[in-house]
């Protein structure tokens, strides 16, 4: 299991779609024993969209590895790209931590989100029009909107970390 620290002149990058294919391995930052480590896993599965409601979708993958299976958003795999040089550990560890909260605050608001979405779904018929339910809608899409600014500030950072 790399821990990027053991990587020497290595780069991580997002892979594209295609290259997600079953039986290929990626690096990805998951909980393990409630810290937060890069580890090596093996998709199970190609990627595959997973809506949101309302035409929101993302794309995600099944993986195995130390520890667990997950499904992961496809953007938050990693490879490994030879012959370029990290930054120091000490602004890398920091921009790991950083990583980490933007992970767990993201993990909070989805929470949020699919429990608004819930109330939403649950709201009789006639509701679903009136003002609390356009602001529920309203809520949810700012969730998903923040959800994904969110993820796209955590794969700059991990881009940053090289």
């Amino acid at each position: 299991m790399p821990d990027t620290d053991a990587l020497p002149d290595i780069r991580l990058k997002c892979p594209d779609l295609a290259s997600i294919i079953t039986g290929n391995r990626f690096l990805y930052r998951a909980k393990v024993g409630g810290e937060r480590q890069t580890v090596t896993v093996t998709a199970s599965c190609a990627p595959y969209p997973r809506d949101f409601g309302k035409g929101r979708k993302a794309m995600y993958v099944t993986v195995y590895g130390y520890e667990g299976k997950w499904t992961v958003p496809a953007s938050k795999l990693r490879i490994a790209e030879k012959g370029q040089k990290q930054m120091n550990k000490n602004r890398r560890d920091r921009l790991a931590k950083l990583s980490d909260q933007i992970s767990d605050t993201m993990e909070k608001l989805e929470e949020l989100r699919d429990e608004e979405l819930e109330a939403f779904e649950n709201l009789p018929e006639s509701l679903n029009s009136s003002e609390r339910g356009e602001t529920m809608q309203t809520a949810i899409g700012a969730m998903d909107d923040a959800l994904s600014s969110l993820e796209n500030a955590d794969s700059r950072i991990l881009d940053a970390m090289g």
